[in-house]
């Protein structure tokens, strides 16, 4: 980051910062380091927490240009997450919603213990929480047990 910050003066075109915007704080955080970067590119964070480009547009006060798509198409317009009513909520709600969904599916309780530690690797890292909270969920050997993890963490 300290390379970027040396060269970005020098630079006399558009630049797209891209690197490790995890959360809305790393996004805030690399806005005050570098205030004339407007455009930022957003790759594991998402994978992270599906809402964070929504979370980031949420919370700036006069909507963000560095969040659009192609052409100010940003794809969010009516963006709905699972069962949610009044569009899109929370990474928590995002994550409980799928796991309702999970249940519902008609597949072994055994399948459905492996898909939700599989998402929880991913979308665990959105939820507030101590480490070793987030690794019962990994370690736990009974769907009931995985289950009540995530909500208790998720409330």
């Amino acid at each position: 980051m300290t390379r970027f910050a040396e060269v970005l003066p020098m630079l006399k075109h558009r630049v797209i910062y891209n690197g490790d915007i995890c959360s809305l704080y790393d996004y805030e955080r690399i806005r005050r380091m570098f205030p004339t970067v407007k455009d930022v590119m957003i790759g594991r964070g998402v994978l992270y927490n599906p809402l964070l480009p929504i979370e980031i547009r949420r919370a700036q006060p006069e909507g963000l240009d560095g969040v659009n798509g192609v052409n100010g198409d940003d794809g969010f317009e009516g963006w709905r997450v699972g069962g949610l009513e009044g569009g899109v909520g929370t990474a928590s709600e995002f994550i409980v919603s799928m796991m309702e969904e999970i249940m519902e599916l008609d597949v072994s309780r055994e399948a459905k213990m492996r898909k939700m530690k599989e998402y929880w690797c991913l979308f665990g890292k959105a939820v507030r929480g101590s480490e070793e909270r987030k690794r019962r969920v990994l370690h736990a050997d009974r769907l009931e047990e995985v289950l009540a993890l995530i909500l208790e963490m998720t409330k």
